[in-house]
């Protein structure tokens, strides 16, 4: 699958797609369209997933390009019934531990039926070491995830 982020009015800023192959977890390819090419792999470390998490958390590491260097880990937590101003958080953070963004989905509205899409605030503090382009896509991913969750449960 091919996926790529598109300015409302002018180019398309990234692509991704997801290679295809046998493996545990997502992986994405993705790199920018600007005139500085930069090139990632977004990989979820399946197996560093918390037992008994119930898939409420993911774990990813993003890789630079060609060379294959870690340059940052993204953690991705479901929040529980009870946390009003989040459905999911996630954080960007270098190997060294430093924080290189937050990222949330706002919680469910009660009035879902009236055509109220949740949405997703990205704050990116090292755009140098991470674009927001690539950060804006991890957001995406845990809905892409989602969203093929709810067409197999569709099909049945």
């Amino acid at each position: 699958e091919k996926y790529a982020y598109v300015q409302a009015n002018g180019p398309t800023v990234l692509e991704a797609w997801q290679p295809w192959g046998i493996y545990f977890g997502q992986r994405y390819h993705v790199w920018t369209c600007s005139s500085l090419r930069r090139e990632y792999y977004i990989e979820e470390d399946w197996w560093a997933r918390p037992w008994f998490s119930f898939n409420s958390q993911q774990i990813f590491n993003i890789r630079e390009m060609p060379s294959g260097r870690l340059v940052a880990k993204s953690q991705h937590r479901k929040n529980d019934a009870w946390s009003w101003n989040a459905h999911w958080t996630a954080t960007v953070e270098s190997l060294a531990g430093e924080a290189i963004a937050t990222l949330r989905q706002e919680a469910s509205n009660p009035l879902w039926f009236f055509g109220n899409f949740q949405k997703w605030w990205v704050d990116n503090e090292r755009p140098d070491l991470l674009p927001n382009e690539v950060v804006s896509f991890l957001a995406a991913v845990y809905d892409i995830d989602k969203a093929k969750e709810n067409k197999r449960k569709s099909k049945r």
